[in-house]
């Protein structure tokens, strides 16, 4: 079983994830990481895939999983969802642009692997 799976079945796992099937297939996905954040008790929601199967596309799928989060994020209390989309990923940025805010952060990072 690939690791992704395995990290979403084990229950101790920071890992959570949506599956949304339309007649038996896998239509969407959602999986967010918990971290803590260093200045509240409430955990930060880091989305860390938002997919759609082509079939599926067009019709508010990601938008409707992107609002169960939230949902699930206001019931355990989290502080934030949080998210990064690649800069080509025009398709993506237009319901993002509409439903969350644009963090004018920018990120960096060091690859070690």
């Amino acid at each position: 079983m690939p690791l992704i799976w395995q990290r979403l079945m084990d229950e101790t796992a920071p890992l959570l994830g949506w599956l949304v099937l339309r007649q038996g297939r896998a239509a969407g996905l959602a999986h967010v990481i918990l971290r803590q954040h260093s200045f509240s008790s409430a955990e930060v929601a880091i989305l860390e895939d938002l997919w759609i199967a082509p079939f599926a596309r067009r019709h508010g799928l990601a938008e409707r999983l992107v609002e169960r989060l939230v949902r699930e994020g206001r019931e355990q209390g989290w502080r934030r969802i949080e998210w990064e989309t690649g800069a080509e990923n025009l398709v993506a940025q237009r319901l993002y642009d509409r439903i969350a805010t644009l963090d004018p952060v920018r990120r960096y990072r060091i690859d070690l692997e």
